[in-house]
């Protein structure tokens, strides 16, 4: 049998799956959408999953507006997760009892760095939405999920 060889090629990365995306994500839902800059991790899940797509964006958008969540389930993305590995271990954001909150770090890097402006398709709608989307409303969700099984 003769011997394999592999090479490494450059691959690209969608930006949906860079960290440092995802973190900038994270800090602009837990600053402009989150009262207090804390947001449990349920409630991260739901924001990244309707970032992904207009039409999810208008629903939570709606949803904000009526105060009752109008669909009942959402996506659970392993990269948010990772990425508030990442945002913890620099001090962007810190893990609390409830979830994550950010940090006076993380609000100077979004101040600094001009994210609000270089991410304006995400913090338009964020700003749109406000702090309506409440943690009570997500749980109150999730106590449908259970009551299903």
């Amino acid at each position: 049998m003769s011997i394999l060889h592999f090479e490494r090629k450059a691959m690209p990365v969608i930006p949906e799956h860079r960290p440092m995306y995802k973190i900038c994500q994270i800090l602009l839902i837990l600053n402009i959408s989150s009262t207090g800059g804390k947001s449990s991790l349920i409630r991260l899940h739901l924001f990244n999953w309707a970032l992904k797509d207009k039409s999810r964006l208008k629903m939570l958008v709606s949803s904000s507006q009526s105060g009752v969540i109008s669909f009942g389930v959402w996506g659970i993305d392993p990269v948010l997760n990772m990425a508030l590995n990442f945002g913890t271990a620099e001090g962007l954001i810190k893990k609390i009892n409830t979830g994550f909150q950010i940090t006076h770090t993380g609000k100077d890097f979004l101040n600094k760095g001009n994210i609000q402006g270089l991410f304006g398709d995400d913090a338009e709608p964020l700003t749109l939405i406000g702090k309506s989307i409440t943690e009570q409303m997500v749980k109150d969700v999730a106590r449908r999920w259970k009551n299903e099984v």
